[in-house]
């Protein structure tokens, strides 16, 4: 009778659970990249929003909440659009606009949870490449969306 030894057994299983190990590994970090290039697009959504925000009326919006009426929740993915206020990674993000000197500027918070659920670092480290990109303040990533001279 012909068959397999169980130390053949043993070794195959090994090696299958390694590659089930390295493939898993790859998926999450992809899985991780996918959602840095939806926030990516959604900053880009909110930019656009906003600026048309601005030509209208003359001031960037208070919050993000402003950009759900009318015109320009055009501009918003409509897949987001009754969930906008939360990023991919469940973490809330705020729009704060400021009016310094000559220049009015419109930051984008994003929360920071670094609990269960939170952003990995190696996701932070690649927002930092982010043209928006502009720092840390508390518990925020903050990014520069916007900014008109007067």
């Amino acid at each position: 009778m012909k068959g397999f030894s169980t130390i053949e057994i043993v070794v195959t299983s090994i090696i299958l659970f390694l590659l089930i190990i390295i493939a898993a590994r790859y998926y999450f970090i992809n899985v991780e990249y996918a959602k840095l290039a939806v926030f990516t697009e959604n900053l880009r959504f909110i930019k656009m929003a906003s600026e048309k925000f601005y030509i209208d009326k003359s001031k960037f919006p208070d919050t993000i909440l402003d950009l759900f009426t009318d015109p320009y929740k055009d501009y918003l993915p409509r897949q987001f659009a009754s969930n906008f206020i939360y990023s991919p990674w469940n973490t809330e993000i705020y729009l704060k606009s400021f009016y310094l000197n000559n220049m009015s500027l419109l930051y984008l918070y994003l929360e920071l949870r670094r609990k269960n659920n939170g952003i990995p670092k190696f996701i932070e480290k690649k927002m930092e490449e982010n043209q928006y990109f502009r720092g840390y303040f508390k518990e925020y990533i903050v990014f520069l969306v916007s900014f008109v001279y007067r």
